[in-house]
């Protein structure tokens, strides 16, 4: 009787687990659920988010949508080899950063990718160094400070 108890509440917690994981809808494979939605620079509403080193910023500009998909990208610019490219920034459903070079509507070229800590302030991103194809692994840590957008 135990056996089947802990069986039932095994299976239970694994249909839970596989139901917020798949789209009914569309039948997507993976996790639809965003667990670091309401921690991402999009949960702090508009604001222009500004590293130093490296020169580069990229702007929030409308309040999170629920109902948007997680690959759609915020706009900025950098400075690369003294000139100024535009970027597009990806946060995926958990916590990684891919920041590309925009070439184009939906083309980019080259891509950093970094794992985030996120706060309501600063945006700490871990560069992947075998995984950075803008700098070439020359910065181990980017930071990103939270500046409001005014109207003017």
């Amino acid at each position: 009787m135990r056996k089947h108890i802990i069986y039932s509440i095994v299976i239970f917690l694994m249909c839970l687990f596989l139901t917020s994981c798949v789209d009914i809808d569309n039948l997507p494979i993976g996790c639809k659920q965003d667990y670091y939605g309401n921690v991402k620079p999009q949960a702090y509403g508009p604001a222009k988010w500004v590293s130093d080193e490296p020169n580069m910023w990229f702007e929030v500009t409308t309040p999170p949508d629920d109902n948007s998909p997680f690959d759609v990208p915020l706009h900025g610019e950098m400075v690369l080899d003294d000139k100024i490219v535009k970027i597009a920034v990806f946060f995926n459903p958990a916590n990684s950063i891919d920041i590309a070079i925009e070439k184009g509507k939906d083309q980019y070229e080259g891509s950093l990718l970094g794992l985030c800590k996120f706060g309501s302030e600063k945006l700490r991103v871990k560069v992947y160094k075998d995984r950075d194809e803008l700098f070439n692994g020359k910065y181990r840590k980017i930071t990103f400070v939270r500046n409001e957008l005014t109207d003017s």
